[in-house]
């Protein structure tokens, strides 16, 4: 009985580790398509002047750079089998 209960120990070990494992890469994953976009806002959030902030299509290709940016991150997850 002493050895049935470590197989199943080490089976219950084996399933929260590969559980971890998927949390831990879910959580890289989320990491890797914010961190940019988070740097990208908080940049343009500052209160200092910018060049094109005069111009009234900045707003728009703003939205597109980050749009693009997003878009992209999803394009090299999808390509490198990641999701």
């Amino acid at each position: 009985s002493i050895s049935r209960l470590m197989i199943f120990q080490d089976e219950v070990r084996s399933n929260l580790n590969e559980r971890t494992t998927r949390t831990l890469y879910l959580l890289s994953l989320v990491t890797f398509l914010f961190l940019p976009l988070s740097f990208l806002t908080g940049f343009l959030g500052m209160n200092i002047s910018f060049p094109w902030e005069t111009s009234p299509q900045a707003f728009w290709l703003l939205l597109v750079l980050i749009i693009g940016i997003l878009l992209g991150q999803v394009w090299l997850i999808k390509r490198l089998g990641w999701l």
